[in-house]
């Protein structure tokens, strides 16, 4: 079976052949090393604590399928403890981050609880769904004390589910924190048909949320089969984030439509020969699970011959993820010259980066793209074109590149 097929294109297969260099350039100055976790050439590394793989919800749209769910998984203090020492013996100090992750982080409430009191020289982003906070007062009201040291993370259309019709006012405690601990909520367009849609996103910019990120729910088929619905309602998503009145800069995740690629072909500029395939994975960030197992990922932790190693022996050189990569690039770019995805069929216009999990879950190659990645890139592309020739038009990009406009 083809990993993707799309419509009036030869595309069938594999990745254009454009990559194969790109790709193999980076794997040999060692991406997929531990020499390259640990170097320090990175701008940041982000430790990421998988406070519990257990969740109090079952969303549709959730990139980890419910068989990954995993009841008893809380972290410890011994492995929180070692964790800290091991990434503060391992990284600078001053490019290291950690994020409160899950499952639903807040499940497991006095490790977060102690993870923040006991190391609170470091700053966290806790990923929730909302659910706890919004039922517990007295766990929202330690997340505001800790104001300065912890963001929040809010997939917010979670709440839909369970809040129903009217859940964003329902939700106001929720959105409250947000504004002000600092931090996003994450919306994820279900079915870009549903009515309110779009109201329910303009009314999470009115009411000061500091960034709103938006995103098709990629991992179903519907990224495919209303492809051209979702282009429709980010376009006008876009139109009022950017064109409509003064820019929202800086609150929105599209901002990356006025830097990225897509953007420096519309305006002449030399590309970034960026590697659009990876993800970090495993070189950006890691994840460390309740037994102390250091995974490249969150997702990936639930595939047991992916462990990297762990907080009390460190790395392992001869870990599967290392001295398989090679092989899974070996592998590939023989086909697929004629990708409609990527804009002008150029690699490095790749909108985002592929989710190196999820590729393998599906296909058995961590660099092999499933089908809905590749519908859900369309909609970035055709979306970040579109504001990125807009801004040209109207010189919104050069406000952005100015400063002088930030609401």
């Amino acid at each position: 079976m083809p990993v993707f097929e799309l419509k009036n294109s030869k595309a069938c297969g594999d990745l254009p052949l454009q990559c194969r260099e790109v790709i193999k350039r980076y794997k040999s100055e060692g991406m997929f090393d531990i020499g390259s976790i640990t170097d320090g050439k990175q701008e940041y590394t982000t430790v990421y604590f998988l406070m519990t793989q257990d969740c109090n919800l079952r969303c549709a749209y959730c990139y980890q399928p419910k068989e990954f769910r995993q009841k008893d998984s809380g972290i410890t203090r011994d492995v929180i403890d070692a964790a800290v020492d091991w990434a503060s013996c391992t990284f600078d100090e001053r490019r290291v981050k950690f994020s409160i992750f899950g499952g639903e982080p807040f499940l497991n409430f006095p490790m977060v609880q102690y993870l923040c009191d006991t190391y609170c020289m470091y700053r966290y982003v806790v990923t929730t769904n909302g659910l706890v906070l919004l039922n517990d007062p007295g766990i929202r009201e330690w997340v505001l004390k800790h104001k300065y040291h912890l963001n929040l993370s809010v997939s917010i259309s979670a709440l839909r589910g369970v809040l129903g019709e009217g859940y964003l006012d329902k939700a106001g405690a929720v959105l409250d924190l947000v504004k002000a601990n600092g931090g996003d909520v994450h919306y994820v367009v279900d079915d870009p048909e549903r009515p309110g849609i779009y109201e329910e996103i303009v009314r999470l910019y009115e009411y000061g949320v500091p960034v709103v990120r938006i995103s098709s729910a990629r991992h179903w088929d519907l990224v495919r089969d209303k492809n051209e619905q979702f282009k429709e309602l980010f376009r006008r998503v876009a139109d009022y984030v950017y064109f409509s009145g003064e820019p929202k800069f800086g609150r929105s995740q599209w901002d990356i439509a006025l830097k990225n690629n897509i953007y420096r072909k519309l305006k002449g500029i030399a590309l970034k020969d960026v590697p659009p395939t990876f993800c970090g994975c495993g070189y950006l960030y890691l994840a460390v699970n309740n037994k102390g197992e250091v995974y490249p990922c969150d997702f990936f932790a639930n595939y047991p011959e992916f462990k990297i190693g762990d907080v009390w022996s460190g790395f392992n050189d001869t870990a599967f993820f290392f001295k398989k990569m090679g092989d899974w690039i070996d592998e590939l770019y023989e086909h697929c010259r004629d990708c409609e995805v990527c804009f002008d069929g150029d690699i490095r216009c790749c909108p985002r980066a592929m989710c190196l999990a999820e590729n393998y879950t599906v296909t058995g190659n961590p660099l092999k793209p499933a089908a809905n990645h590749c519908w859900a890139n369309r909609i970035e592309t055709v979306t970040f074109e579109y504001i990125a020739k807009k801004a040209i038009e109207t010189g919104i990009d050069g406000l952005y590149y100015k400063g002088a406009v930030r609401a």
